[in-house]
């Protein structure tokens, strides 16, 4: 990918996830940074990724069984 070249939010979406797993190179973190200045749905998508990410890691950390429901609604809530 050449970072002066524009990147797709279908693009941008797969490098956030990608990043997750292993490092971007210079190139994709520059298109990606470019292409989440410019567009509000990947920057939307990035928090509500991001958020969604936390309640796993809070239901990972939960020694009890968890509420599906109760994530569930957390999620949306932060989604809307």
């Amino acid at each position: 990918m050449n970072a002066t070249r524009n990147v797709s939010c279908l693009q941008a979406t797969r490098l956030m996830e990608q990043r997750a797993f292993k490092p971007l190179a210079l190139k994709e973190r520059i298109g990606l940074f470019l292409h989440l200045r410019i567009c509000a749905a990947c920057r939307a998508y990035q928090r509500q990724s991001k958020a969604i990410d936390r309640l796993f890691a809070l239901r990972d950390e939960q020694s009890a069984p968890f509420d599906a429901s109760r994530i569930e609604q957390a999620v949306l809530k932060r989604i809307s």
